[in-house]
């Protein structure tokens, strides 16, 4: 029996209706959103909304401005990311349960170890860890772009324009490899992308999930990458139309469009109650994607 990919679609946007567990995490990942998002929003625009008054700073007070604002941004993206880690991994949990699989059972540890394996599987897209050989890519895309920039800048200060056209050459082939890579930590993405259902239901470590990963999703790289990027259009889709009354009320009644202005507006009552709509997008992004790993998950399993 081959993959059928309109299953894995249909599972990703219908198995999640029954499931109480999923709606209920759901519910949990929306509060914890619109917490982390209206808190983003209302303190940036507080703190940081004197950006507008950066001109009458002294150098020293602007960069301190700007290096308070850097530290908080990193702060929030840490914070987002514990939360979304937290509850993808019950989401999962949930996923599995609707395909008659059972998730280990949750501790500290093993949440630590979930963003181990989360730090891992980008590295692993990045640097194709599991196929060390595709990494000759993009060191040899590396090494031409740099001894192509090289013979530019030697022949145009020798005015040899041989050695010219030849760094050009080398830059546009390293641009190739470059884009060559860019599909190949796609292809890689794509065969680690159960990595973290696979932890969550078995008692294994983080590189055996992602080895169990490649291995399961072999031959399936194309099917797995239309699911997934179905269900990204449609949440785009979505995303678009529920962001909507926030921009049209940013754009048309604040008349606030970009610089400091936009942060002055994050702490805008108005604008934070509109906002909460794109949180919806968050959470049910979240939950789809865990209920579309579950879809290939079970096809995958069934054939191996």
């Amino acid at each position: 029996m081959g993959f059928d990919v309109g299953n894995a679609i249909n599972f990703a946007f219908t198995g999640w209706v029954k499931s109480k567990a999923a709606l209920k995490y759901f519910v949990v990942a929306l509060i914890l959103f619109i917490i982390l998002n209206v808190a983003l929003g209302s303190v940036a625009g507080t703190l940081f909304g004197s950006f507008a008054d950066v001109a009458s700073m002294s150098a020293g007070e602007a960069l301190g401005l700007v290096g308070y604002f850097i530290a908080y941004m990193l702060l929030f993206v840490v914070l987002y990311w514990l939360i979304s880690a937290f509850v993808v991994y019950f989401m999962l949990g949930s996923a599995l349960k609707e395909i008659k699989r059972k998730p280990a059972a949750f501790s500290a540890e093993r949440y630590v170890k979930f963003l181990g394996l989360m730090i891992a599987n980008c590295l692993s897209v990045l640097f194709s860890l599991q196929k060390l050989k595709f990494l000759w890519v993009l060191v040899g895309a590396i090494i031409l772009a740099i001894v192509g920039v090289i013979l530019l800048a030697v022949g145009g200060q020798s005015g040899i324009i041989a050695l010219a056209i030849l760094g050009i050459l080398l830059l546009g082939i390293s641009m190739i490899l470059f884009v060559c890579y860019v599909v190949i930590m796609v292809y890689n993405g794509m065969r680690l992308i159960l990595s973290e259902m696979l932890f969550v239901e078995k008692e294994q470590g983080i590189w055996k999930s992602l080895n169990a990963s490649w291995d399961l999703t072999e031959g399936n790289a194309l099917n797995v990458f239309i699911v997934l990027v179905v269900v990204s259009v449609a949440m785009m889709i979505l995303s678009f139309i529920l962001s909507a009354p926030a921009m049209a009320y940013q754009f048309s009644v604040l008349g606030v469009t970009s610089g400091a202005g936009s942060l002055k507006i994050m702490s805008d009552p108005m604008y934070l109650g509109l906002s909460v709509l794109t949180n919806i997008v968050q959470a049910l992004a979240v939950m789809l994607q865990a209920f579309a790993l579950a879809g290939i998950y079970v096809q995958l399993k069934g054939k191996k």
